[in-house]
């Protein structure tokens, strides 16, 4: 009898469009599908990341189009206020993350979220594989952020991804996490934007990624780690300048 009326009560305050609702000690949050005003959603990660306690604010954007709202393959899109707290000694950063996502459908506790996705508070987030990541590489987030020394440089980075970028699909930013004794603050600069479609080699520590403005005009670069100073671009080529079509295997290759 308790569960059914925690489930009725659920259904009213959803279709009410209710933010949070608290129900046999449990509370919720929800986001409306057919609200164009911006919506904001608390989140928590279940466990530290190398040391780091991490939580915040996601604030979806101001939707400017018919509703309801739309998703990038699942993926939400918004600006996430984050506070990294170093546990060694609990000191805090916050900074601010824009069109970058940090929710997904699958997080909806209502099975189809037509109307709305109701979510429980604060949601509770976890570095999830990227769900199209050709190399398996455990570190580019589906959701949210990770925090992980990508480039063997013996230093962490934050990798946040962006859900709709290059080509329609996701992007991922890479930024310097300065975790010393000393100091505990996020580097001012990028350090590197990389496309969905980037490929690792672990071996020889090298990665590789293209952009594309149109069919015949793309640009290939490949990037090898050094141990001290991160990944190094050391190839850039153009399609189609710097290809040469050969006509008995019908396949460009590269002029040297």
């Amino acid at each position: 009898m308790a569960k059914i009326l925690v489930i009725i009560i659920s259904l009213y305050f959803i279709s009410f469009g209710c933010t949070y609702l608290i129900a046999a000690e449990q509370k919720f949050q929800r986001v409306d599908h057919f609200s164009r005003s911006p919506q904001i959603i608390d989140f928590i990660y279940d466990e530290p990341i190398e040391g780091v306690r991490i939580s915040g604010r996601y604030t979806l954007n101001e939707w400017e189009y018919d509703t309801p709202r739309q998703t990038y393959w699942g993926k939400y899109r918004g600006s996430a206020e984050v506070t990294f707290t170093r546990l060694s000694d609990m000191r805090s950063i916050t900074e601010i993350f824009d069109d970058v996502s940090f929710l997904n459908t699958y997080h909806c506790l209502n099975k189809e979220p037509i109307y709305g996705c109701l979510l429980e508070y604060p949601l509770s987030l976890e570095p999830i594989d990227y769900e199209w990541d050709v190399n398996s590489s455990s570190f580019l987030p589906d959701v949210g952020l990770n925090i992980i020394d990508y480039d063997y440089d013996d230093k962490n980075e934050i990798i946040v991804i962006m859900p709709f970028e290059y080509g329609g699909g996701p992007e991922f930013l890479i930024y310097e996490l300065i975790d010393t004794k000393e100091d505990f603050q996020i580097g001012y600069e990028l350090l590197d934007r990389i496309p969905a479609n980037v490929e690792f080699d672990y071996n020889n520590k090298t990665m590789k990624y293209s952009y594309s403005n149109g069919a015949y005009d793309t640009y290939y670069y490949s990037y090898k780690a050094n141990s001290s100073k991160g990944y190094k671009l050391v190839s850039e080529k153009h399609f189609p300048s710097d290809y040469i079509y050969d006509a008995e295997s019908e396949l460009w290759r590269p002029k040297y």
